[in-house]
């Protein structure tokens, strides 16, 4: 167990086979090289990184709020993940919130391998994504 300090939810005891190696970092924040997930409720998770306290993404699952999305990665990003079987890959949006709502990047998507615990921030070549999708509004 490591025991990783985060500026959110204080020190936690985290498993080394949770921890997730981004090679190339997250666009912005390059120095940040390991992530590990921490699930809040339903589809929403914190990406923390272990290696900047303060540094911590909310994500979702973004296939079951937008079922038409889809992207094809690069062959430069497919190397770096290290992909031998697609049914290893996990996709997460990165959330944001203001006073008009919250949207998912759907534009560059969080891709990870589950199998190498490899990450990495793909920016999609498809104008028709967006960097600010509204989410769906959920009825209760």
């Amino acid at each position: 167990m490591l025991k990783i300090q985060t500026t959110r939810f204080g020190e936690l005891e985290v498993e080394e086979e949770r921890i997730l190696s981004f090679p190339l970092g997250i666009p912005g924040f390059s120095a940040a090289k390991h992530f590990f997930l921490i699930e809040h409720k339903e589809n929403v998770w914190w990406l923390q990184a272990a290696d900047d306290a303060d540094l911590a993404f909310i994500v979702t699952e973004p296939f079951s709020l937008f079922p038409e999305y889809s992207f094809k990665l690069s062959d430069d990003l497919e190397a770096v993940l290290q992909i031998d079987d697609p049914q290893s890959l996990v996709v997460f949006a990165i959330v944001s919130a203001d006073s008009s709502g919250a949207c998912a990047n759907l534009r560059a998507p969080i891709v990870i391998n589950s199998a190498k615990l490899l990450g990495a921030q793909f920016l999609s070549d498809d104008e028709r994504l967006s960097f600010r999708t509204p989410l769906p509004i959920q009825k209760k």
